[in-house]
């Protein structure tokens, strides 16, 4: 019987989790040289191929990057440019 009582719990918190979409999530990553260093202070920019809508984010001093609460949709091939 106990057995049961923890089926029938599991059951009703994973049904509503798999009722919800996915409109959103994070993108992260690291900006390196050619030489694999880190690179710090990079503009990376996200483009949306559907909207054109950019986004942009500096890296941190890791060489870090996030775009958090990206919508879903196509994008291009996240890009940088880093002045020296």
């Amino acid at each position: 019987l106990i057995g049961m009582g923890c089926c029938f719990l599991l059951w009703l918190v994973v049904i509503p989790v798999q009722a919800q979409q996915v409109v959103s999530g994070t993108l992260r990553g690291t900006v390196v040289d050619e030489s694999s260093a880190l690179v710090n202070g990079a503009t990376v920019r996200l483009t949306n191929q559907g909207t054109g809508q950019v986004r942009e984010t500096q890296t941190s001093g890791d060489g870090f990057y996030t775009f958090p609460s990206v919508p879903v949709g196509t994008y291009a091939p996240v890009s940088y440019t880093h002045l020296t």
